[in-house]
């Protein structure tokens, strides 16, 4: 597949398109120096034409030029169709036509180009997280996902923004494990609040005195503190228009929330049970080492 969406936006495969325009190019200039431009097509001529426009046809299609992709198919048809009554000056003369249509198209999109290690945040939810995070945390994929592409296109602010929206399922899941009651109005889904819940009944189910290294007591707070340490300097000012972010600030952060989601999806999982079962935990760290280096 040399296309494809990414919600609503096309990646193309460079290659591919390099290849049908300059196809494109060479066969017009093939076919600029047969001699006897009146006489109808060779048999090998139509070979080779409708080869090179099979080609840019394909391309076109898929990034939407319409017009060159009719017109592209209309003289494939003709010239493939036996007897066929197209010259090779006609051939040639419809081929120029065909690259200024789509040259007329080019005009009118904008293409954005990233580098190798940009390219890394488009890669799917299940390449970017630890495989526990996606089975365990299914709802947070959508937003690490979303925060990556805006990663990736130079909207670092709006990355943290779904790095936030990503910790949401986390914190719901921990205050469900300590008993905390589902919030009803919407003060009490405010995260100051949702933590204040979590602190209370921290300590009361784990007093400080038994929150031994190696408990359940031990890896809450670990969870609850990286939370409440979250909340104020990227959560609340991100949430509220407070503050604005660089590409290494997103990247930093996008790369913290990823660590975070594989360690809680060790923990509990969405609904805040208690994970029973030790499982290999995928950091992917060629992922998130790239991350660090942007």
């Amino acid at each position: 597949m040399n296309i494809r969406k990414i919600r609503q936006v096309l990646e193309i495969n460079a290659n591919s398109l390099l290849d049908a325009t300059t196809q494109l190019a060479r066969l017009n200039a093939l076919m600029r120096t047969l001699p006897n431009k009146d006489e109808l097509l060779a048999e090998s001529t139509v070979a080779i034409a409708s080869g090179g426009l099979a080609k840019f046809l394909e391309q076109a299609n898929l990034l939407g030029a319409r017009l060159a992709a009719v017109a592209a198919e209309r003289l494939k048809d003709q010239i493939e169709a036996k007897p066929s009554n197209v010259t090779l000056g006609d051939l040639t003369t419809r081929l120029s036509e065909i690259e200024s249509r789509f040259a007329d198209y080019l005009v009118g999109v904008r293409l954005f180009a990233l580098n190798e290690q940009q390219s890394i945040y488009l890669n799917t939810g299940s390449d970017l997280l630890a495989q526990i995070v996606c089975d365990r945390f299914p709802s947070v994929v959508f937003e690490m996902e979303e925060a990556a592409k805006c990663a990736a296109l130079g909207r670092s602010t709006a990355s943290v923004f779904h790095c936030m929206r990503a910790l949401e399922p986390p914190i719901r899941a921990l205050a469900t494990f300590l008993g905390a009651p589902d919030p009803t109005s919407p003060a009490e889904k405010n995260w100051g609040f949702v933590l204040g819940e979590i602190r209370t009944r921290l300590d009361s189910k784990y007093p400080k005195s038994k929150r031994l290294k190696g408990t359940d007591g031990h890896t809450v707070e670990r969870i609850f503190a990286t939370l409440d340490a979250i909340k104020n300097p990227w959560r609340n000012t991100t949430m509220h228009a407070e503050a604005t972010y660089q590409p290494h600030e997103a990247a930093h952060i996008l790369q913290c929330v990823n660590v975070f989601l594989t360690q809680i999806a060790a923990f509990i999982d969405e609904t805040g049970a208690k994970v029973e079962s030790e499982e290999a935990i995928v950091h992917r760290p060629e992922i998130t080492d790239q991350m660090a280096a942007l």
